[in-house]
């Protein structure tokens, strides 16, 4: 169930692969210290808080980019980003309880978003960069 970064999720802008690979890292510990939990909840919550706070790090950065490059997609990716936040928000109290089970589900999420908005979504602005 583990993430491996692999090419195929490049950007092309080393700051913005780098957050991308960091996040695929950040998701793999949060994996690892739920299957491994042995009653640790306050760790995976603050693992998953970590993991949170990263990702809205990584969409500021490239939420900036967008502007200085002057992206004609940025409203709608910014829009996903905003939804990833909301969605994030409601699911947030999965990683208060003890339930695993519910805290796998929520990484399975944040995973599949996350491999998706990539190849989806990021894939898209990398043409505008490349003219800049």
């Amino acid at each position: 169930m583990a993430l491996t970064w692999t090419e195929e999720y490049s950007v092309g802008v080393k700051e913005l692969d780098d957050h991308h690979r960091q996040l695929f890292s950040l998701l793999n510990n949060n994996l690892k210290s739920v299957i491994e939990n042995n009653g640790k909840s306050k760790t995976i919550a603050a693992d998953l808080k970590k993991l949170q706070e990263y990702a809205v790090t990584h969409f500021k950065t490239e939420e900036n980019l967008f502007l200085k490059i002057n992206y004609p997609d940025a409203r709608a990716h910014i829009h996903e980003h905003a939804e990833f936040r909301k969605e994030l928000q409601k699911l947030d109290t999965l990683a208060d309880g003890t339930d695993d089970l519910a805290r796998l589900k929520l990484l399975l999420f944040i995973s599949t978003w996350f491999t998706k908005h990539i190849m989806t979504v990021d894939k898209k602005y990398i043409p505008y960069l490349i003219e800049k």
